[in-house]
């Protein structure tokens, strides 16, 4: 599959080994210039990608795994659910 056409990838590759953000960061460079790729976690290997992309923001965010009811609210005791991550995000140069 071609990524040539997507302005916009969202990975959430919290458990992704190094091998397989490699091969992620390889594809990625298909994309069009100003293309914008939000990894989770951790940023796109720089030996992959260090003059195609830059990581233009990093900020954390809070979220639950497990399943949700109740027009989004948890739906039990989730405490053991809460995560905290990193998300990148990149601009294509």
């Amino acid at each position: 599959m071609s990524w040539e056409d997507a302005d916009v990838v969202f990975s959430f590759c919290a458990v992704f080994d190094d091998y397989l953000m490699r091969r992620m960061a390889e594809k990625s460079l298909e994309l069009k210039k100003d293309s914008v790729f939000i990894t989770s976690s951790r940023p796109l290997p720089p030996e992959v990608v260090a003059t195609h992309w830059e990581v233009v923001s990093a900020f954390k965010i809070n979220g639950l795994f497990g399943l949700m009811s109740n027009n989004g609210r948890s739906s039990g005791d989730n405490d053991d659910l809460m995560f905290v991550d990193v998300m990148y995000l990149h601009k294509k140069l």
